[in-house]
């Protein structure tokens, strides 16, 4: 994926955590890295961002003050139980250091939209947290989940598209540089030919000048083949 594409999604989290008047909590280096530290505290923030959702996770038995690693499966934990979405992305992928960002971010956008509408969902129904259904409403959840799949398979489709055209542009540059090669080569071998002739009928002009020289007796041929140069007799 692109840094364009990178930067909308890391546009989109910034806008929805605005909304929520959330504080700066990381740094857009740390998203485009894939940073698993400063996500799991956007995670932590949206999953804490109001009492009703704090209750429903509570009544679920979700642990929200578990170390990082333990947080991350209470979360992975939510994402299939709760909101009926198996991620893309693997856990022990989402606590690598570096990479994964793609996936990581979607999983940040997706958990952001769960919890909007969860929290949508539990003030529409105006009842305290042991009213409140085990899951999200599935027409509220599902054509959410339904496009951001979508979008997520464009992305990859996208991102394998690109890959393939860079690719050939690799194989491509591979080529020209050896096509080119072969033309130097061929030159080479052309202008060591030409030598090679020039040199071959130097000799046989010489020989023919040295043979006339021989017929005027101004030169007499050696018994080993060699041509002499010899005086005229006076």
């Amino acid at each position: 994926m692109n840094n364009f594409e990178i930067d909308a999604k890391i546009g989109k989290i910034r806008t929805e955590l605005q909304r929520l008047e959330c504080k700066e909590y990381f740094t857009d280096r740390d998203l485009k890295e894939g940073n698993p530290v400063a996500l799991l505290r956007i995670c932590n923030f949206v999953l804490c961002q109001t009492a009703a959702l704090r209750a429903w996770l509570k009544e679920r038995k979700y642990n929200l003050r578990k170390p990082d690693a333990e947080f991350a499966q209470e979360i992975f934990r939510l994402m299939r139980d709760e909101f009926k979405y198996n991620p893309i992305i693997k856990y022990d992928q989402f606590l690598k250091p570096a990479g994964f960002v793609d996936n990581k971010l979607d999983f940040v956008i997706l958990l952001l939209r769960f919890c909007k509408d969860q929290n949508s969902l539990l003030i529409q129904q105006g009842a305290s947290h042991t009213q409140i259904p085990r899951s999200p409403s599935p027409h509220l959840l599902k054509p959410t989940l339904a496009a951001q799949i979508q979008q997520i398979k464009r992305n990859e489709q996208e991102k394998a598209k690109q890959d393939e055209i860079e690719k050939q542009k690799i194989k491509d540059k591979k080529w020209n540089e050896r096509r080119i090669q072969i033309k130097e080569q061929e030159r080479a071998k052309d202008k060591f030919l030409k030598q090679q002739e020039y040199e071959r009928m130097r000799e046989i002009q010489q020989a023919k000048q040295r043979f006339i020289s021989w017929e005027h007796g101004e030169c007499d041929f050696q018994t080993d083949g060699n041509v002499a140069a010899v005086e005229q007799e006076s």
